[in-house]
């Protein structure tokens, strides 16, 4: 059958079938410094901040460092919301949300702030079909609608049932690939509910292709150092003696067994790059009751020959600030005091290797 749209169009179309394919994510670890963008419903916040997106913006010194003011201002929020409510972290994302745009549309020209909304468009792939700009640009009508919503609900509850069916690390690529057939599927269904001219109108609010596969290499401030509590290996230590560290920062609990798994990489770390300028810094904030008793911790930390400093706690103050969720997790924060890299979880859970990723990390960020 003789295609209806101009060839540039089918092309475009071509591409976006294939690029806006949501890679649902499967794991929580970010040892590679990306995130999975294309898999979250509100991705302007990380799209603000993406190099890829900076670059296609062009921005001015002035926009970038007034842009970069903006981000650092949110990330305090953006962590400590990770471990609330689904309600708390809805209403963070919307308001950080809503503050990003009004501030943009004083700060960016009119061409800026139609490549960021392209780009973002591209990262939602058909979730932008149900947003707040797409189906007026493209007066979809209820029923058009509807149909269009049925697709994505039937194309996430397989999604959901492949997910659960997927648990072991070897599953990966089958999931994967299942995945990508499964929002295929979901777009040739969207694609035929809607008309050729507004098939062609999504095409142009599409704009210039962006190779989404490449977003989500973004970084955040790390939250602020509350020592309050007491310290093992070391005296208090202010914010000001960790500037220009890289820091591989780690929440454990002493009776914690994935915790003690995980006791004898911090050690090797401290060992290999302490002299490189790695601070190895431990945050124990207890599970149970007996892990409150400080003197138990340093007992663990002399029986583990845990020789960094660590810092106690009890209050959860540091824990909160993180958004932290999981015993243990650790953080690779930069000289420049961005959090790059993270691990949740024993690091060689089932062969995966995470030592080796995370020592990678800490030399490439030690090399910068």
């Amino acid at each position: 059958m003789k295609s209806c749209y101009p060839k540039a169009v089918t092309k475009t179309l071509a591409f976006a079938c294939v690029l806006l394919a949501s890679c649902a994510a499967r794991a929580q670890q970010n040892p590679n410094g990306q995130l999975p963008v294309t898999s979250f419903p509100h991705p302007y916040l990380f799209l603000i901040r993406d190099p890829l997106v900076l670059d296609e913006l062009k921005l001015t010194s002035s926009q970038q460092q007034a842009l970069a003011e903006l981000n650092d201002g949110f990330d305090a929020g953006l962590w400590s919301m990770r471990n609330k409510s689904a309600e708390h972290i809805a209403q963070t994302i919307e308001q950080s949300t809503t503050k990003a745009k009004e501030t943009l549309a004083k700060l960016l020209s009119a061409e800026q702030l139609q490549r960021i909304a392209e780009i973002e468009r591209w990262t939602l792939g058909t979730r932008a079909f149900l947003g707040d700009d797409l189906p007026a640009e493209l007066d979809l009508n209820d029923g058009q609608l509807k149909r269009i919503r049925q697709a994505m609900e039937e194309s996430e509850q397989k999604l959901s049932d492949l997910r659960a069916e997927s648990t072991s690390p070897e599953a990966q690529t089958s999931f994967d690939k299942k995945a990508r057939a499964l929002k295929t599927d979901e777009q040739k269904k969207i694609l035929a509910v809607i008309s050729p001219e507004q098939r062609a109108k999504w095409v142009e609010l599409l704009g210039k292709r962006i190779d989404v596969a490449k977003l989500g290499r973004v970084k955040f401030k790390a939250p602020p150092l509350y020592g309050e509590g007491d310290w093992i290996n070391a005296s208090p230590m202010a914010a000001e003696q960790l500037e220009g560290k890289v820091i591989a920062l780690h929440f454990y609990a002493f009776q914690c067994i994935n915790c003690k798994r995980n006791q004898p990489a911090y050690r090797e770390w401290h060992q290999a790059f302490a002299d490189q300028g790695l601070v190895v810094l431990g945050v124990h904030t207890p599970e149970l009751s007996s892990e409150r008793e400080v003197d138990r911790v340093r007992q663990n930390a002399r029986d583990a020959d845990l020789q960094f400093p660590i810092v106690t706690d009890n209050q959860k103050q540091n824990w909160d600030a993180w958004g932290n969720s999981m015993w243990p997790s650790v953080y690779l924060i930069d000289k420049q005091g961005y959090v790059r890299y993270w691990w949740y979880g024993e690091l060689n859970w089932q062969g995966a290797e995470g030592d080796k990723l995370m020592r990678a990390r800490i030399a490439e960020l030690l090399d910068e």
